[in-house]
């Protein structure tokens, strides 16, 4: 994923998210984008936590949101992922 790549991604009718991928990404890194089109880079990891379902364990996740892309540039986003 590069800045151009997320410059180029259009809004839907409802947000949808985008993982990093391909050189430099970082595992759990989002771009998400909303209807208004937004886009915020959000980081979401496990917090070794579980929750009980009706079936088994599941992983915790937890979500953050590192800020706006044009604030925020990829490559800060990747730095504060990779720090969290």
């Amino acid at each position: 994923m590069t800045e151009s790549d997320i410059a180029k991604l259009e809004p839907k009718k409802s947000p949808y998210m985008l993982a990093d991928n391909g050189r430099g990404s970082v595992k759990g890194l989002f771009v998400r984008i909303t209807p208004a089109d937004t886009k915020s880079f959000i980081f979401k990891y496990n917090t070794g936590k579980h929750k009980q379902t009706p079936s088994r364990l599941k992983p915790y996740y937890k979500s953050e949101t590192i800020g706006k892309f044009g604030t925020v540039s990829l490559e800060a986003a990747r730095k504060a992922a990779r720090s969290m």
